[in-house]
């Protein structure tokens, strides 16, 4: 009885925003006071309160009501609302727990529902009932709570390593040695695709914006130094010249092939190049203030980047082994504990999914050797 009664009062107030349109457009701050005195008005009564906000959060339509209004809900509205309306909040942090569950529980057969949130959700399937921005919204939450990186190891060099940078764009990594070797890697596959063999220890390598060309740098004990460019493809020395001091730091400023370098002895010095074909030099400062040299020369380790982290402690150990960190590897994690999750064989083949096309070579073959071990292909033979 008093489940039917509340009932009732849900769909009174789905029908109080249907009626109560306005076809004029309305501002965020206008929308907002709308949906918080609306919300407010229905449950806000002493019954409502007496019943608490445990009912609201098992209950759909109290989302899909606040969402009838014409005009698209954006995740900084839906965040304003719930930080004006508490009824609201309570609600929309249920559903976010509902797909935290689904992510728990994702198995093979769920996988894809789990990427994509315009497709059905299950086993939590009130998750179905929001409209599709709100949808999309709570499935997003649940998956940004989510915390997942791995570390590759890179073995080739023989000797210490001296320097290192990463294109993110082309999923790059560039390091030199003692060894005399500087190495490209392709860290999708986790392998070292090209070897650059030198008569002399390359002590500075840097990337171009985009990952087309590389610049490397080699400092003699004379104070002069040799600036190589590099085409990374086909992989082929572009053009070097000689320039006086140690360079201690080279930096692309822009897009457009212009290269800083930083050198500390005989004196501070700012050169600025450009590494069009032939090379030139655009500016030369010397006697540098010292707040420039503090703040500016420095080692390519003070780079920080968005989808990789390089373990810089190699430098000090000596140890010729690269570590590289992938910070936000969630898509991989989920697909392996999708496969564990997974109690029997299940009805979609994930080998010939096209989920696998977007993975990295590395985690692909993870992928499929934890299929193998979980579903070997000749006992699935066997079984059909």
């Amino acid at each position: 009885m008093k489940y039917s009664f509340l009932m009732l009062s849900l769909f009174s107030i789905t029908s109080h925003f249907t009626f109560s349109m306005e076809h004029t457009p309305k501002t965020d701050e206008q929308l907002l006071t709308d949906f918080h005195n609306a919300i407010e008005e229905k449950y806000g009564q002493p019954l409502f309160a007496w019943v608490g906000p445990a009912f609201f959060e098992v209950d759909p339509l109290y989302i899909v009501t606040a969402a009838t209004y014409p005009q698209p809900l954006s995740k900084d509205f839906i965040t304003k609302l719930c930080n004006k309306n508490s009824y609201f909040k309570y609600t929309l942090e249920h559903f976010i727990d509902l797909a935290r569950r689904n992510l728990r529980g994702v198995t093979i057969d769920t996988l894809e529902a789990i990427f994509d949130a315009s497709l059905p959700q299950k086993p939590e399937w009130r998750i179905n009932k929001l409209p599709r921005a709100l949808k999309k919204y709570v499935m997003d939450e649940a998956y940004n709570t989510l915390r997942n990186q791995y570390t590759l190891k890179l073995s080739g060099h023989t000797d210490t390593i001296l320097d290192a940078d990463i294109c993110e764009a082309q999923h790059l990594l560039v390091t030199c040695s003692r060894d005399k070797t500087f190495r490209l890697w392709d860290l999708q596959s986790a392998k070292s695709i090209y070897i650059f063999h030198e008569n002399d220890c390359i002590h500075r390598v840097k990337f171009n914006h985009d990952g087309s060309q590389l610049i490397t740098v080699t400092n003699y004990n004379d104070n002069s130094n040799i600036i190589k460019i590099w085409n990374t493809t086909p992989p082929t020395c572009a053009n070097s010249f000689k320039h006086t001091g140690t360079i201690d730091t080279l930096q692309f400023s822009s897009p457009c092939n212009i290269l800083e370098t930083y050198t500390l002895d005989p004196q501070p010095q700012l050169t600025i190049f450009s590494t069009d074909n032939p090379p030139s030099i655009i500016t030369h400062i010397e006697e540098l203030p010292y707040t420039v040299k503090k703040t500016d020369t420095h080692r390519n380790n003070n780079k920080r980047y968005s989808v990789y982290e390089f373990n810089y402690d190699c430098y000090e150990s000596g140890d010729p082994t690269i570590q590289v960190i992938k910070k936000d590897c969630r898509p991989f994690y989920i697909t392996l504990q999708a496969i564990q999750n997974t109690p029997d064989y299940p009805e979609k083949n994930l080998r010939t999914s096209k989920l696998l096309e977007k993975f990295p070579e590395c985690e692909n073959e993870k992928i499929i050797l934890e299929l193998e071990k979980k579903f070997p292909i000749n006992k699935l033979i066997t079984n059909s």
